[in-house]
């Protein structure tokens, strides 16, 4: 194939070759062509001409020769008849004949210069003259001249005859002028489809001093001398010798010019009316061209659909494996991602940001691509056998620029239908675009020039048969450009991609390549590793369109005087092949580019199942001013007018923002990674909801307490149940701002807010059900259950967040040694800070208020619903007091400093990130941000479920037998009496008194009197707190009980969980802590707890 898309070039370029005459007469010089093979090699296959005045060489063709000159017929005395002189110009002599020349051979050929001109184009047909001045060889053969017509006047000679010849030829030597024609049906739409030169538009002037060795001696086979009325077959002594041999020499330089040009015409079309040589070149070529030309897309949906019958080497469970697009929101992460950010405007540089990451990549501000081709060991040549010489074109090496001109970028699209659901998508195939404004290809082209086959001894090679002989070659070497404007091209890539397979892949040995010395190979290890994941990979379609192509130019060494005929040549090929390209294109590359390209593909990744061939990435390559990423200057600094005006764009008619980012991101966390808590939420078509979450089934139960099972205190169920925590419209972000921060190269800071939509108020809700359910309820006797269900909210709008770093230090080498498996973990991630600063944290909500929503309670009714329990009337009144009321900013403040404290603290852990931790390491790392929670509420939770497990549990230690105790302590003091609890009638009396008769169930004890003695009386603050009511027996009376109520808020019952005093509440001040005050306490009944009681009881004389 190579050789058939170089054939079209090669002939164009033949004209180059001939450019350049010293580069041509180095090959011409030293070799020897002919006589067999060679043009006209033996008799049998002998080169013919028809003699033709015109070809004769003008510097002769008017020279006067006279045949008869002073001659007398008839001489008596003196002449009786005559004398005679019959003169005339060379060309006037030569009327015609035949000649054939056979074992020509030739040498010292060489030419001085060369031109071409463009004589009439159309759309059918470009007529151009070429130009040889000053042709020199030494040539010698043999010739047969056939009935060569002499006349002038009424003097004529027919002469036939055989001699060997020879040439030399001057300094002035010979020229040569011929015209070709290049047609085809419309030079719009095809290239060129046949050439020809026409043997009439030959001029040749022949400057050859040709020598006959049949005029020494005057031995010809026929010569018939007529002379009008003397007749014919007369002698020829009377005819001068010098003149016949001028006239005879001229014609026959000219029957050589001849041969010459029937050579030339013979190249196109043979005397048998057959295509010749170069046509037969360019039929060759044209149905390659036309076949190339002509291929289409495969069917993009049809391959989507039926991967498995269209693969033979896919298997059905590579395909189950592998990353299915339509559902995974991986490639809509990476897909928005690259084309907002690349694909937007820089408003530095006016043009798209990827263009500033190809000349970061490249390493050049040309957005060049240079391939060595020798080096890849790529080898792109045709020769064109031309017989006199095999001229090869062999590209060299290959340069791209103008790739950093690119117009549009869009890449990863799978939807086929503008569908955003799974059903109008494609499984596996993405689809690209991009627009280049401007790209020049400049290639380096070596033309050599080697034996053809005409060439029969050189001195650096010696006679034919030469094997392998290339010493007697000479070789050219330039540069050809050509660029094209608005280069359009889409792509369609179907890919069973299995993500997994790459988690021992290190990023650096994908991104970290040397593309800037080497692209080539940098693509080709960056494949090698890519290549596992890849069960296939395939470019469905491949399209190509060009707006335009400029005239190409072409630069060559030492070109001083040829400048006029490189013009002419490029302004040719220009005519004649340009727009047919143009048109051809799309067809090329599907037809040609693309089966190509999937055929490596296949080779070189398809089918390559493991990581042998992967290079590792060499950490420490990276220079010093380049290892960190710069905010500032760098290319991430084209990230800000992205973030700002892209995703930060909440416009409606706005494709993106950053809430679908987020949306895709929570997304993907919620299908790959397990312990990611949240999954979004679904409505009744399974369609999911954006911006709305909720816990996943594991982690749904967030809290579970349990009551105390002690004695069986509580028999059946007792417990409070917090569960389904939910996020609503987590899509609110309506202001993103990030720009360069500090004083460095690496600051960074960013704020965005929470709580709009379309210009409309839309707070953050955030929701947790909760359940009480406790069987027979002691509160309250007349229930056997109590099962309450109610749904608490958090409602915050406007919720402004503000990040400072004076310092992100993120080593690029350490990115570039994760493996892709790593980048699922914190401390992995952290791994590859050196460090950072935090200056500045902020979390604020201007509006908050909470909401209880307590299930079958309406909190428009008057009051609670009849046959509730207390607990039901607590809820209702809360319901009642929250729904539309703005809270106080006592709870605003706490939100407020739960949410501003946790962002703090979040920041604080990475900030103090253990930075010893390395990629090698962080596997076994500690997670900074696992305790999330205690971050948020800027204090450890309590954990209550084992605060309980450890109250109820049995005692670990056995308390000490009292009598026992009692033995240890006597006996210590010598000489002690110790008073007898037993023996004492005080102690007697005050258990009479305090105590209650256990014997005697109507009287009270001392204490349940002093109770209601208390609850008769006031006027003190401590008669006060005691008062009468009656309250449920528990059988469904009444009975007369005391109840006391004490005001602890005149007591100082203040609690301050954090260490900041005083506090004070502002609408516009976040309090960073929180605390909370006993107002009263109200026990009904303390009279119970005294109803009964012992004091004193003794056990022994010293132990109660």
């Amino acid at each position: 194939m190579a050789r058939k898309v170089f054939i079209f070039l090669s002939v164009l370029f033949v004209s180059f070759v001939l450019a350049k005459a010293d580069f041509l007469n180095d090959y011409l010089n030293t070799k020897v062509f002919g006589a067999d093979p060679g043009p006209c090699p033996n008799e049998a296959n002998k080169c013919e001409t028809e003699l033709d005045p015109n070809r004769l060489n003008p510097l002769v063709a008017n020279i006067e020769v006279c045949l008869i000159e002073d001659y007398c017929v008839l001489e008596i005395i003196g002449c009786v008849i005559g004398p005679f002189t019959i003169c005339a110009p060379i060309k006037d002599w030569i009327k015609g004949g035949h000649v054939e020349i056979w074992d020509l051979q030739c040498t010292n050929v060489g030419v001085t210069a060369l031109n071409l001109r463009t004589l009439s184009s159309s759309s059918t047909e470009v007529v151009a003259q070429a130009f040889a001045d000053n042709i020199q060889q030494s040539c010698n053969g043999e010739m047969y001249f056939t009935d060569v017509e002499i006349s002038f006047g009424d003097l004529g000679a027919i002469v036939s005859g055989g001699s060997l010849f020879y040439t030399n030829s001057p300094s002035s030597g010979t020229n040569l002028d011929f015209q070709f024609i290049l047609s085809a049906s419309d030079f719009n739409e095809e290239i060129p489809q046949e050439i020809q030169i026409p043997v009439e538009d030959c001029i040749i002037n022949i400057g050859a001093n040709l020598e006959l060795d049949v005029l020494n001696g005057n031995k010809f086979d026929k010569f018939i001398l007529c002379i009008g009325f003397l007749g014919c077959n007369l002698s020829v002594a009377f005819l001068d010798a010098e003149g016949l041999t001028n006239i005879l020499v001229a014609a026959f330089e000219a029957a050589f010019g001849g041969v010459m040009c029937d050579i030339l015409a013979q190249s196109t079309t043979t005397l048998d009316n057959q295509p010749g040589i170069l046509n037969i070149e360019l039929d060759e070529f044209n149905e390659f061209f036309n076949n190339i030309s002509q291929g289409t897309p495969d069917d993009v949906l049809a391959i989507d659909a039926n991967p498995l019958g269209t693969f033979g080497y896919l298997s059905s469970t590579d395909l189950q494996n592998s990353m299915d697009f339509s559902d995974d929101d991986l490639i809509e992460i990476v897909s928005v991602g690259l084309n907002d950010w690349l694909g937007q405007v820089d408003p530095n540089s006016g043009r798209l940001v990827v263009n500033d990451v190809i000349e970061q990549l490249l390493g050049n501000e040309d957005g060049e691509f240079n391939i060595d081709l020798v080096n890849e060991g790529i080898i792109l040549e045709d020769t064109i056998p031309l017989q006199i010489t095999n001229v090869t074109i062999k590209l060299t090496e290959f340069n791209i620029q103008g790739l950093d001109t690119i117009t549009a970028f869009n890449l990863m699209e799978n939807n086929y239908d503008q569908g955003s659901v799974p059903a109008d998508r494609m499984k596996y195939t993405l689809n690209h675009t991009m627009f280049v404004d401007g790209i020049t290809f400049l290639m380096d082209i070596d033309i050599n020039l080697a034996r053809g086959d005409w060439v029969t001894y050189s001195p650096e090679c010696g006679s034919i048969p030469i094997i392998d002989c290339d010493l007697d070659s000479v070789q050219l070497s330039f540069q050809f450009g050509l660029t094209l404007s608005v280069v359009k091209m889409t792509a369609s890539i179907f890919s069973a991609f299995q993500p997994d397979l790459l988690d021992d892949v290190q990023v650096g040995q994908i991104l970290g390549r040397d593309f800037r010395s080497d692209p080539l190979e940098a693509l080709r290890e960056t494949s090698r590793c890519l290549a596992p994941a890849f069960h296939a990979l395939f470019f469905s379609s491949l399209g190509l369109s060009i707006d335009e192509i400029f005239d190409p130019v072409s630069i060559i060494p030492d070109s001083s005087g040829l400048a006029v005929l490189i013009t002419n040549t490029i302004n040719l090929v220009n005519d004649v092949g340009k727009s047919a390209f143009r048109l051809a294109a799309p067809g090329i590359f599907q037809g040609s580019v693309r089966p190509s390209l999937n055929e490596f593909l296949k080779d070189e990744v398809v089918l390559i199942a493991n990581l042998d061939n992967c290079e590792d990435y060499i950490p420490g390559q990276i220079p010093a001013d380049e290892l960190y990423l710069n905010f500032e200057t760098g290319t991430f600094s084209n990230i800000y007018p992205v973030i700002n005006d892209v995703l930060g764009n909440f416009d409606p008619l706005s494709s993106t923002d950053m809430n679908d980012l987020i949306q895709v991101i929570l997304e993907y966390y919620s299908a790959q990674v397990d312990d990611f808590p949240l999954q979004p939420q679904t409505n009744a078509a399974d369609e999911v909801i954006p911006g709305f979450w909720e816990t996943k089934g594991q982690f749904n139960d967030t809290i579970f307490i349990e009551a105390f099972r002690g004695n069986g205190l509580y028999p059946g169920d007792a417990f409070i149940n917090a569960f389904n925590f939910k996020i609503q419209d987590l899509d609110t972000i309506y202001t993103l701002n990030a720009e360069y921060f500090g004083n460095t190269q690496n600051g960074l800071s960013m704020d965005f807010s929470f709580g709009e939509k379309n210009g409309f108020d839309q707070p953050l809700v955030l929701s947790m059900d909760w359940r009480v359910k406790v069987d027979n309820p002691p509160v309250d006797r007349t229930i056997t259950q109590m099962d309450e269900l109610f749904t608490f909210n958090i409602i915050l709008g406007g919720i402004d967040v503000e990040l400072d770093l004076d310092q992100i230090l993120m080593n690029i080498d350490y990115i570039y040694q994760l493996r892709f498996g790593q980048l699922q973990t914190t401390p992995c991630l952290l791994s590859v800070l050196e460090g950072i600063a935090v200056v500045k944290t902020l979390v604020n909500s201007s509006k908050i208020f909470a909401e209880v929503e307590v299930n079958g309670m309406n909190p428009n009714d008057a009051s609670p619903p009849g046959g509730s329990n207390y607990f039901q009337e607590s809820l209702f009144y809360l319901q009642k007091a929250t729904l539309g009321v703005d809270p106080s900013r006592q709870f605003k403040a706490m939100v407020n400093t739960i949410l501003d404290n946790g962002f703090a603290d979040t920041m604080k852990s990475i900030e103090e990130f253990d930075t010893s931790v390395t990629p090698a390491t962080c596997d076994n790392a500690d997670d900074p941000l696992g305790s999330i929670v205690g971050s948020f509420t800027g204090f450890e939770l309590p954990n209550i479920t084992g605060t309980v497990a450890v109250c109820i549990a049995d005692p670990t230690e056995t308390p000490l037998n009292p009598l026992a105790a009692e033995a240890e302590v006597i006996g210590i003091f010598d000489n002690v009496t110790y008073f007898s609890f037993q023996d004492s009638i005080i102690v007697d009396q005050l258990q009479g008194e305090f105590g209650t008769n256990q014997d005697d169930a109507t009287r009270n004890g001392i204490l349940q009197d002093i109770v209601f003695l208390l609850a008769n009386q006031s006027g003190t603050p401590l008669t006060d707190a005691f008062y009468l009511e009656e309250i449920d027996d528990g059988s469904g009376g009444l009975v007369e009980a005391v109840t006391l109520y004490l005001k602890l808020n005149e007591s100082n019952f203040l609690f301050d969980l954090f260490d900041i005093d005083p506090l004070v509440y502002t609408d516009d001040t976040i309090i960073p802590g929180m605390e909370f005050e006993f107002i009263d306490i109200t026990i009904k009944g303390i009279d119970r707890f005294v109803s009964k009681s012992k004091f004193l009881d003794f056990l022994s004389d010293f132990v109660t």
